[in-house]
């Protein structure tokens, strides 16, 4: 064996890749902003799938866990998901049709919580490692009134307080990089969804948030 072949070897031992699912509403989707194709960028050592559904609550990630994830498992690397929901709980009242409504309307983010670890708990049964991301403030105009920075902070709060529930926190929140009195790089393409660089730019938030795990 020659000397690079063996050096190549080592350091493929020493700097595995992973087989990354990106789990999201809107927020992560391609239709409606990509941040996972500069992440993507950004772990050239890593598979990277963007598996998110725009406009979906954690309630729907839960039922479709078998179809939306499942399918990207992979057998020789380590299997992770980086999860990117919460808001859409909070918006939404999702009703799966079998009388189960879920979302509380910006009452209380801890109330979205639940899901949130519900989800994680399946996924770490079927061998995923789960990162789990805060949620960034959204720039609607509600938000002067202190409604979604209040649901918002109470969801971000339960996950810092529940970190036994995933393998590990990617804390975009505390960036401060997307609050709405801060934005002086027009990240915003309207109340919720991110420009060009804003994608690019909370790919870049997230990949750094991920390295240090």
């Amino acid at each position: 064996m020659s000397p690079l072949v063996a050096s190549i070897r080592y350091r493929r031992s020493r700097l595995p890749g992973a087989n990354i699912v990106v789990v999201g509403n809107s927020t992560s989707s391609v239709a409606n902003g990509n941040w996972p194709a500069t992440f993507a960028a950004l772990r050239p050592q890593d598979g990277v799938t963007n598996s998110a559904a725009g406009g979906e609550t954690t309630q729907y990630f839960i039922a479709n866990f078998s179809s939306l994830v499942t399918p990207f498992k992979s057998t020789t690397l380590s299997n992770e998901i980086i999860f990117f929901e919460g808001a859409n709980l909070l918006v939404y009242n999702y009703d799966d049709g079998a009388g189960h409504v879920y979302g509380v309307g910006w009452t209380s983010g801890a109330s979205a919580y639940p899901k949130t670890a519900e989800f994680c708990a399946i996924g770490r049964a079927n061998g995923w490692l789960v990162r789990v991301v805060t949620l960034d403030y959204w720039n609607d105009p509600d938000y002067a009134e202190g409604t979604i920075r209040t649901a918002f902070d109470q969801y971000n709060a339960a996950v810092r307080a529940n970190s036994a529930d995933y393998d590990g926190l990617i804390d975009l929140a505390l960036t401060g990089e997307f609050d709405p009195n801060n934005d002086p790089n027009n990240y915003y393409a309207d109340d919720v969804h991110k420009t060009s660089a804003g994608n690019i730019r909370l790919g870049q938030l997230i990949a750094a948030g991920y390295a240090v795990l």
